[in-house]
């Protein structure tokens, strides 16, 4: 059997001998979006270095990153490429397909974009109605707690969002010397016609409801907290904290039952 755990990599008689184990397959998928002035917008290049990880540690394997995500929202800022919901859902369901024709069928999507996450959950029931296949995903920015933050930044309610923490130095760690400390904006709060925003939603007397800003609405120059907590340092705890976390879920779902009668 292969010792390798990167599915480009491997010729198709080391992936047919692979699959003889049934293991769990891990679909990254990121996004090519905004995140401030000083990070750069490949933020997949994150999410690939988790799957990484998390393989080399697990007896899973990682097909190739899909790069972009659906980012409707940034789609004020240069740099920002976006799919459709129905390319990203159709993108899914090619490569599931795939996988479960040559016999993979433990898939776990790694998710490092919020934005995919309702679009790969609308496939994962398709695929449990349909195939009685159980899928399962991970959101991997989730993985990090209040707790986990107040220790790591050593604030009892540091700032973090979009445009700050914790992509900003989570790149800053995977991808060194692409940021730019030089560009690091001052901490800002969300906004949209005076009313404190949270993503989609605005904030009045302490109730929320949609009005689906575009992020360069809640903040011209695209960022949401304290940019100036970055550093490669923090970004190396906060791969070593998500990667410790994956490994955990991928060997409960390697033990799972994911055949399901339909």
């Amino acid at each position: 059997m292969s010792s390798k755990h990167e599915w480009a990599r491997m010729t198709w008689v080391e992936i047919k001998e692979a699959l003889v184990e049934d293991p769990v397959i891990l679909i990254p998928l990121g996004s090519v979006e905004q995140h401030g002035p000083h990070t750069p917008v490949g933020d997949y290049l994150a999410t690939e270095v988790v799957a990484q990880r998390v393989a080399e540690r697990t007896s899973a394997l990682y097909v190739p990153t899909v790069p972009y995500g659906y980012s409707e929202t940034h789609r004020g800022f240069p740099g920002t490429l976006t799919y459709r919901p129905a390319t990203l859902l159709a993108t899914l369901e090619d490569l599931t397909d795939s996988l479960m024709e040559v016999g993979a069928e433990r898939l776990l999507f790694l998710c490092g974009h919020g934005g995919n996450v309702p679009i790969i959950e609308h496939h994962a029931r398709d695929l449990l109605r349909t195939r009685g296949l159980r899928t399962a995903c991970i959101d991997l920015w989730r993985l990090l707690t209040p707790g986990f933050n107040r220790s790591l930044y050593g604030q009892e309610a540091p700032l973090v969002g979009h445009g700050s923490e914790p992509i900003g130095s989570v790149m800053a760690y995977v991808a060194p010397g692409s940021t730019r400390p030089d560009l690091v904006a001052p901490p800002s709060r969300a906004a949209f016609a005076g009313l404190p925003a949270q993503g989609s939603q605005v904030v009045l007397e302490a109730v929320s409801f949609h009005v689906y800003p575009r992020s360069v609405d809640t903040s011209p120059i695209g960022v949401i907290g304290d940019p100036s907590l970055s550093s490669p340092e923090h970004g190396e705890a906060i791969i070593a904290h998500v990667v410790d976390i994956c490994c955990k879920v991928v060997q409960w779902f390697a033990q799972l039952d994911t055949e399901v009668d339909t």
